[in-house]
């Protein structure tokens, strides 16, 4: 898996590329924690190029909200496809994460939810 980051405004951008496994998961929850404990608390991972994920990366991903949710923080996922949309949806994350057609949109309404705040 390729990991490429990037930050819009007030949020930090994990762009994925590939499957996200047992050997993978590990490398995108030390890479989150890096950039956790270096301030940022609001993450959109863009699922774009994301073409499986593993029990384990449900796994990661659930570590990864549970983390931000006890700082206040925010997670929302963009552009996933059919096939792996399907993995939260058997699991029933789909109606625990947050979920956006593209970056933009993500931006837009973490954004937006960080100004109620």
């Amino acid at each position: 898996m390729l990991i490429s980051e990037s930050k819009c405004r007030d949020i930090f951008i994990f762009t994925l590329r590939g499957r996200i496994d047992a050997v993978t998961a590990i490398k995108l929850e030390d890479r989150f924690f890096t950039i956790k404990d270096n301030g940022e608390k609001n993450f959109i991972m863009d699922f774009a190029g994301v073409d499986y994920i593993s029990s384990n990366g449900i796994r990661t991903l659930l570590v990864i909200e549970k983390k931000l949710a006890a700082i206040k923080g925010r997670l929302a996922f963009c552009s996933v496809i059919p096939n792996v949309f399907e993995v939260f949806k058997m699991t029933k994350l789909d109606s625990v994460f947050k979920f956006y057609d593209n970056q933009n949109s993500a931006v837009s309404a973490l954004h937006d939810l960080n100004a109620i705040i």
